[in-house]
């Protein structure tokens, strides 16, 4: 991914995906550059809004991240991203209420998107009803998740609100297993606070921060960039429309 940074470093996806990449592998300072200047370059993109914010959520910065979601959100409220996400820091942030009320339009909406059912699981988690959260969470569900480390983690945060430590900690370590090695966000996640006295969590920081230390060991100076950049794909764009998409 840094290879394909190198190689057009004004190429703004590969710039959005590096950023949120370093994000997860809690690289905060490289994150943090990398966002601002995703910002400078691409400010009135709701989806480089959206991005900044999951990258302050990561730095456990919630107010910032509050209000990069918050923009993202008021600049295109019909991206089922936005409003999940905007929704999610208001229950970090102690706003259980104000979330619940911003996801409800969800419920009359077609759950064929990640974030609509990522939003409702929340809702349903916030308001303690886990039997309409196992409702929404089929097979199919599950198995697309597991190919996710963002999913994973964030359905793992709802069963925590639930109190259902086992099945948290299990999508916990999907995500931890997926490359998710931001083990100091592991430890600080609001979300995940009913977790925090578990020897389970315990283990998955250790892992995450053994993985991290692992990959920092095992770096090399690159060769040079191969004329081809990274695939275009990113599990946090999923469903951009072509409208805020950078020419």
């Amino acid at each position: 991914m840094e290879r394909a940074f190198d190689l057009d470093p004004n190429d703004l996806d590969n710039l959005s995906r590096l950023s949120l990449f370093s994000a997860c592998l809690g690289r905060h300072d490289r994150s943090a550059s990398l966002a601002t200047l995703l910002l400078e370059r691409d400010g009135l993109n709701p989806f480089t809004q959206f991005g900044a914010g999951m990258i302050h959520l990561w730095m456990d910065q919630l107010d910032r991240a509050e209000r990069f979601f918050e923009k993202a959100y008021t600049m295109d409220p019909e991206v089922p991203n936005f409003r999940t996400a905007y929704a999610q820091i208001l229950a970090s942030r102690g706003k259980p209420d104000e979330a619940v009320e911003l996801l409800a339009p969800f419920e009359r909406a077609q759950q064929s998107h990640a974030w609509t059912t990522l939003g409702l699981t929340l809702k349903y988690a916030l308001e303690g009803d886990g039997k309409r959260v196992a409702e929404l969470v089929t097979d199919d569900l599950q198995a697309a998740f597991r190919t996710d480390l963002l999913y994973a983690f964030m359905l793992a945060e709802r069963y925590a609100l639930l109190s259902e430590k086992e099945l948290a900690l299990v999508w916990l370590e999907v995500a931890v297993e997926g490359g998710f090695w931001n083990f100091d966000f592991l430890k600080s996640n609001p979300l995940l606070r009913y977790l925090q006295a578990e020897p389970e969590l315990t283990r998955l920081v250790e892992l995450a921060r053994e993985s991290t230390s692992r990959r920092n060991r095992l770096r090399r100076p690159r060769p040079p960039a191969p004329p081809r950049g990274w695939p275009n794909s990113s599990p946090l764009l999923d469903a951009e429309p072509a409208s805020h998409r950078s020419a």
